[in-house]
C-alpha cells in the first residue's frame, strides 16, 4: 500500500491518536524518544513530556487545535533515557464526512541539533564569553 511505504521512508516522526489522545499508531517514534511501540501503544503524548512547559501552553495547543484544526509549533519534550530535546511539530485534527473530530495526526521532527547552531552563533554574535558548553553533546543541560 502507498501509505505504508511513505511512512516507511520518510524521516519525520508520526503519532495518530484516537480523540482520547492514545496513540495507536506510530513511525519513527522509537527513533525520536526512545520509546518501544509497546511503551506508545495506548498511551498519550504525556509520556513524551519534559517538564519545560506549563499547562497553560498544552490548553493553548489544544484549543488552538479545536478551533482552528491544527497547531504547529516548538515543543520541549524528553527521550526515554531522560535527555531534553526540541521538536518541530504540528498536530491536524482528522474529521469525518459530517465534521467530526475522529483522530489526531502529528508530524516532528528533531530540531535540536539546529536549534543548538542558533544558540552559538547568537551566543558569539552578542557577547565575547566564548562556546557555551553543554549543547554539542545533545543534553540542554543548564541552558533551560
Amino acid at each position: 500500500m502507498l501509505a505504508e511505504k511513505i511512512f516507511e521512508n520518510i524521516e519525520e516522526g508520526v503519532m495518530i491518536n484516537d480523540t482520547a489522545k492514545k496513540s495507536f499508531r506510530s513511525i519513527r517514534l522509537f527513533k525520536l524518544s526512545q520509546a518501544s511501540w509497546e511503551e506508545v501503544i495506548g498511551r498519550t503524548p504525556k509520556i513524551l513530556q519534559s517538564g519545560l512547559h506549563n499547562q497553560a501552553f498544552y490548553d493553548e495547543m489544544w484549543d488552538e487545535i479545536s478551533i482552528k484544526g491544527r497547531w504547529y509549533g516548538e515543543i520541549w519534550n524528553k527521550r526515554k533515557d531522560g535527555q531534553i530535546f526540541l521538536e518541530w511539530r504540528t498536530i491536524s485534527s482528522i474529521m469525518d464526512d459530517v465534521g467530526k473530530t475522529t483522530n489526531y495526526v502529528a508530524v516532528f521532527s528533531d530540531i535540536y541539533e539546529s536549534w543548538c547552531f542558533y544558540e552559538n552563533v547568537r551566543y558569539h554574535r552578542y557577547s565575547s564569553h566564548g562556546s557555551r558548553s553543554g549543547c554539542s553533546q545533545g543534553s540542554a543541560g543548564s541552558w533551560l
